[in-house]
């Protein structure tokens, strides 16, 4: 998914992220977002990072 790759191989603000796949509310896209994801983006993106650092 190109909001997942947004999020975690980028360091754009979730509303940039937003943008980035082509959603320019970034309440709206938060709300797919969970929709497909389970959570959050910032949530998404804080789990990710602990993994990354995790698997170094």
């Amino acid at each position: 998914m190109a909001a997942k790759e947004a999020l975690t191989g980028t360091n754009l603000h979730i509303k940039e992220a937003a943008v980035s796949v082509g959603v320019n509310d970034d309440k709206q896209f938060a709300k797919w977002f969970k929709r497909q994801a389970g959570v959050t983006p910032t949530e998404y993106r804080r789990a990710f990072s602990r993994t990354r650092l995790n698997n170094s």
